[in-house]
């Protein structure tokens, strides 16, 4: 063969490598999967009076805060547990958009255990 099929060859591979290298690197991570029953069962044991979301943190106001265990929260991946008076805040990892999702299917969950 001659020289100059050797250099086609030797930058196609460079031009292959180089582009999976790029592609693994701009991936995008997988959004965290969050089991939403496990969140609620935390929330078994006290009265929830009303749940929100706002600015990346859900609220949750509880009847009667002394009944919550905040560790139980924390250890199912919760974040930023912020208790003040008979409110919890929080959030997930994930963006903002992946709370909210998280939000939406909480609330759901939440308000089918209720009943």
């Amino acid at each position: 063969m001659e020289p100059t099929y050797w250099i086609i060859i030797a930058a196609a591979l460079v031009i292959v490598a180089t582009t999976a290298i790029l592609l693994y690197w701009n991936r995008k991570p997988k959004p965290p999967v969050i089991d939403t029953t496990a969140f609620v069962a935390v929330f078994d044991d006290v009265i929830v009076k009303d749940i929100s979301f706002a600015r990346n943190k859900i609220a949750v106001v509880l009847d009667d805060i002394r009944k919550f265990d905040a560790t139980k929260l924390k250890e199912l991946g919760a974040e930023g547990i912020s208790i003040v008076g008979d409110k919890v805040k929080f959030y997930v990892k994930g963006s903002n958009e992946d709370n909210q999702a998280f939000y939406e299917a909480f609330a759901k969950a939440l308000e089918g255990a209720r009943r």
